[in-house]
């Protein structure tokens, strides 16, 4: 009892630790802060808190990008590309509220902080080209076939597919992964185009390298969903090497020095407990 009680005291100790980083972080990065808020309520549903949370965080960015002014350039710089990061995410979340208009808006209002973002270019012109916009459309199939640009071979498949074209989905998708295999959503979306043409196997296997190559958990959650719904068997092992893997990465050896303490801690009343139930099990009846 005593060792579990080492143990929890440890685990409290930690907590208040990392509240107490949080807290510091808090006030020296508010917009941070609220960005994280922002991703933390579209993780849950929470839609609206979510693009409020993203659109207050890149007024704070704006705001704290005109005080520092010509005093500090590189600082502002990164400021205003926050901001640009935060409009973008409300947008996608606006998106999916129905209102084309206002993430058009939000997206203009990015790319005007940092024009040669091609990312947000190609999410204005496909959100124009799906209001059946000529001219956007156009300029996005120049973009995908002529530049070769991802994120617009994306667009373009993300359309062909809503008009039912889906081998065209498919091949421009297959294409996009050939020659940027690094590109989770296209696999992500090549993975979804296959399930619905029966193709599990392929589809399981683009989900899998998607879950490999991103960190994000959102993003990880839906290759997961992905393989899922492929028939695939989702191994629990597996998940949890690949979340520990991402523990590791993200806070160094002190989460894993942690882990083998209480390990270590616990490792003699898990052997007694082994013992008692081994001791415990059934004899065999002898005639």
């Amino acid at each position: 009892m005593i060792r579990y009680g080492y143990a929890l005291l440890l685990a409290a100790a930690f907590g208040a630790v990392s509240l107490a980083v949080n807290y510091q972080r808090a006030n020296r990065q508010p917009a941070l802060f609220l960005e994280a808020f922002g991703d933390s309520f579209g993780k849950y549903g929470l839609r609206s808190f979510a693009a409020l949370s993203h659109l207050k965080a890149a007024d704070l960015c704006l705001a704290n990008a005109a005080s520092l002014g010509a005093r500090n350039p590189d600082a502002a710089g990164t400021a205003k590309a926050i901001a640009a990061r935060n409009f973008k995410r409300a947008a996608d979340i606006v998106d999916t509220l129905d209102l084309p208009e206002q993430a058009e808006s939000l997206r203009a209002r990015a790319a005007a902080l940092i024009p040669q973002d091609r990312a947000v270019q190609v999410g204005i012109l496909a959100n124009r080209a799906r209001q059946d916009d000529v001219d956007a459309r156009e300029r996005l199939y120049r973009l995908a076939f002529r530049e070769n640009h991802p994120d617009a071979l994306v667009a373009v498949a993300h359309m062909l597919f809503a008009q039912g074209m889906e081998p065209d989905a498919e091949s421009i998708l297959r294409h996009t992964v050939r020659k940027h295999p690094g590109h989770v959503e296209a696999r992500l979306s090549l993975s979804e185009v296959l399930i619905e043409r029966g193709e599990m196997a392929a589809a399981a296997e683009q989900a899998s390298e998607a879950i490999q190559l991103t960190s994000d958990p959102k993003t990880r959650a839906r290759a997961w969903s992905l393989l899922a719904s492929s028939g695939s068997p989702v191994d629990f092992h597996q998940r949890m090497s690949v979340q520990v893997r991402d523990l590791l990465a993200r806070y160094g050896v002190t989460a894993a020095a942690l882990l083998l303490y209480i390990l270590a801690i616990l490792w003699p009343s898990l052997c007694g407990l082994a013992r008692r139930c081994a001791t415990r099990a059934p004899q065999p009846l002898t005639v």
